[in-house]
């Protein structure tokens, strides 16, 4: 029993490390648009700065010309700048979640700014689907607790939703509500998928329970969830769903306020 134990922590654990992994993968995709824009304005740039360069040395360059060059340039950084800013900025919230990710450190955060920045990340897994994501709910739930349970939790849950919610469509919408009420903080997920059926759902939490082990899946995303919130953030975790009705996942946390740690 203890080495059954030992063996299920052990696959748990590299389910995790997979899927900080599918991040880094979309990360690194997502950070080659604006870098290679950047890269393209930059040779353009050079280019242009040559031709007037060469006018200039032959004595033929017109006002005209240097206008336009002048404008070109302008257009060029204005387009660098934007690029570089969104590459420093996919990188910044992949940074944060990344180390929350790896530890089980205790922090402050704001829950809906937290998960704001968590998503902001997530968004490469979408595998080129087009989901609409809408993140709403109270602003001023800070806490003292666990954010790379909470960044493990919505990877789990969004990745459930485009692997097997959304399967076979190519757009979808996900929403996620943050509020507070009576000593917890709560968290509804909900998505508008194909759903499932009554059975499916008692087992949803369960480990190794997997209609994608075909595809290399082995069934413990959901089971993670479900020790996340129970385990480690001493929760409560609830799902609903129909056939063709979507899933809702809703989590029940008690509210650790800033500077409680013990």
């Amino acid at each position: 029993m203890i080495e059954l134990k030992r063996t299920q922590q052990e696959l748990i654990e590299s389910e995790k490390m997979a899927s900080l992994g599918n991040v880094v993968a979309g990360i690194a995709h997502e950070i080659n648009t604006p870098l290679g824009i950047s890269i393209t304005a930059i040779s353009y740039n050079q280019e242009s700065l040559k031709q007037v360069s060469t006018k200039l040395q032959n004595q033929t360059l017109k006002q005209s010309d240097l206008e336009q060059s002048i404008e070109e340039q302008q257009e060029g950084y204005l387009l660098m700048s934007r690029n570089l800013d969104r590459a420093k900025e996919l990188i910044s919230n992949f940074k944060q979640v990344a180390v929350d990710h790896s530890s089980e450190v205790q922090r402050e955060i704001n829950v809906k700014c937290y998960v704001e920045d968590v998503f902001k990340s997530l968004s490469p897994l979408a595998n080129g689907k087009q989901i609409i994501l809408e993140i709403d709910g109270d602003e001023s739930i800070d806490v003292d607790t666990y954010p790379g349970a909470l960044y493990q939790i919505l990877t789990n849950l969004y990745n459930n939703s485009i692997l097997h919610g959304f399967e076979g469509a190519d757009q979808g919408s996900v929403s996620v509500i943050v509020q507070k009420l009576e000593g917890l903080w709560t968290l509804t997920y909900k998505d508008d998928g194909v759903g499932m059926g009554e059975s499916s759902l008692q087992t949803m939490f369960d480990p190794f329970v997997t209609t994608k082990r075909s595809q290399g899946g082995c069934g413990l995303g959901m089971h993670i969830v479900y020790n996340l919130v129970t385990q480690l953030l001493k929760g409560e975790i609830s799902a609903w769903s129909k056939p063709g009705k979507g899933l809702e996942v809703k989590l029940k946390v008690p509210i650790r306020q800033v500077n409680e740690r013990k």
